[in-house]
């Protein structure tokens, strides 16, 4: 889980209500738009094998966004969370849905289902 602390780090700044977030998940802060840049979010990964981002917050026009081309800029596969993403303008946030690559929530929750 990604949080930025960019403008602040206080009990303003916390999870939005309804995320669970478990005491197993790693908790990466940022202080840029791209996730990527100036945190251990790429060594994290690699150390895991991992090599798709699904992508879901807010901000599209800004985090998002530079998430995603930092992700790419270093070899990922990328997808954003479809009704995973909260955009300042509508028509962008339409945008992304027809020109970028997509998974539902069911969709993974199928993939990862405990057999």
């Amino acid at each position: 889980m990604i949080r930025d602390i960019e403008e602040g780090d206080g009990p303003d700044y916390q999870y939005i209500s309804g995320l669970e977030v478990d005491k197993s998940d790693i908790e990466i802060t940022k202080v840029f738009n791209n996730s990527f840049w100036q945190t251990n979010l790429d060594q994290i990964l690699k150390e895991k094998r991992i090599d798709t981002v699904i992508i879901s917050g807010n901000a599209l026009e800004h985090c998002v966004t530079a998430t995603y081309f930092g992700a790419k800029e270093r070899g990922y596969r990328v997808l954003f969370l479809q009704r995973g993403i909260v955009a300042e303008f509508n028509e962008n946030l339409q945008r992304l849905y027809f020109e970028k690559p997509l998974v539902s929530y069911a969709a993974l929750a199928s993939m990862f289902k405990s057999k």
